[in-house]
């Protein structure tokens, strides 16, 4: 056998020299390796929702970009991208406000396609979306083809929703829930037939009415489901404030805790607050006491 080392006159530093060079070429190729940030952010032009006036812009991206995502915006009832083409892509977030959809048919098929054949997670938050075609009546063909989205979901739901005063809340995790306030029975109004049957599942708050069970909010192997009522509180002067931790949900969804991202809300450890102010509102009356100008308020608060 030759001796490829008889010139060298340190053998086991230079095989430590090409060990080092492999694994630092292995370390860039992999650094080259893009990490899919964005979001396919869904909304219903039939609900009179744009890009910029929908549940998940108004009150979700905050907290998505915080994470290190990007979010994209599409009409769900409109041609969505190629499951199979969503290489950039870390998972799909729908937020609707109603059943009912255009093009349902073709939803259903392109949402089923993402969770089974290019296994995005989807987080569905408020309504499902897509029980029944727009303008008509939920058939047969609706509930098979809803029922196989929960299934892929690890959950049962045979659409039906009831309204009562005597919802309770049986399980609450509170690892994510109760987080600006605490949500109590009381609170909740309707319940869904939406249970979960996969072990694998982690249901973090169940109702129950009489006999029935609701998995209200669920994280799945393959995504989320939180249902309406449970997501956060409006007060009647507007504001709102969260009964789930929103930051804790998508991080888990999409896997975001070892995904690098940039902080935007420190500077050397300090926590920051960026504050933009108008010249015009500089100088004019404060809504808050309807007496003290604006900038008053800034310098005394």
């Amino acid at each position: 056998m030759p001796n490829f080392f008889g010139r060298i006159k340190n053998p086991y530093i230079s095989l430590l020299t090409i060990i080092f060079m492999i694994c630092a070429w292995a370390t860039f190729s992999a650094g080259q390796n893009l990490v899919p940030r964005k979001i396919l952010a869904l909304y219903k032009s039939s609900e009179n929702r744009t890009e910029e006036v929908n549940e998940i812009y108004q009150r979700a991206q905050i907290f998505l970009n915080n994470l290190g995502l990007m979010v994209e915006y599409a009409d769900a009832e409109k041609p969505l991208p190629d499951p199979l083409k969503m290489t950039e892509y870390r998972g799909v977030l729908t937020w609707f406000v109603s059943e009912q959809m255009k093009n349902v048919h073709r939803y259903r098929r392109w949402l089923q396609r993402i969770i089974t054949e290019d296994h995005l997670p989807v987080a569905i938050l408020g309504q499902m979306g897509a029980y029944r075609e727009f303008g008509r009546d939920i058939n047969g063909s609706d509930q098979v083809e809803t029922g196989a989205i929960f299934s892929d979901l690890g959950l049962k739901s045979s659409g039906e929703i009831w309204e009562s005063d005597q919802i309770l809340i049986t399980t609450k995790d509170t690892a994510f829930f109760d987080y600006e306030c605490v949500l109590n029975s009381g609170d909740i109004r309707s319940i869904e037939d939406v249970v979960s049957i996969d072990s694998r599942n982690r249901v973090l708050l169940e109702l129950s009415l009489n006999e029935v069970r609701n998995s209200a909010a669920v994280l799945s192997p393959h995504g989320a489901y939180l249902q309406d009522e449970v997501i956060f509180r409006q007060y009647d002067d507007g504001y709102t404030q969260w009964y789930v931790n929103p930051t804790k949900i998508f991080a888990r969804v999409f896997s975001c805790d070892r995904m690098p991202r940039i902080d935007i809300n420190t500077l050397g450890g300090k926590r920051l607050a960026f504050i933009h102010v108008d010249g015009d509102g500089f100088s004019t009356i404060s809504k808050i006491d309807r007496w003290h100008l604006c900038a008053q308020l800034m310098q005394t608060r």
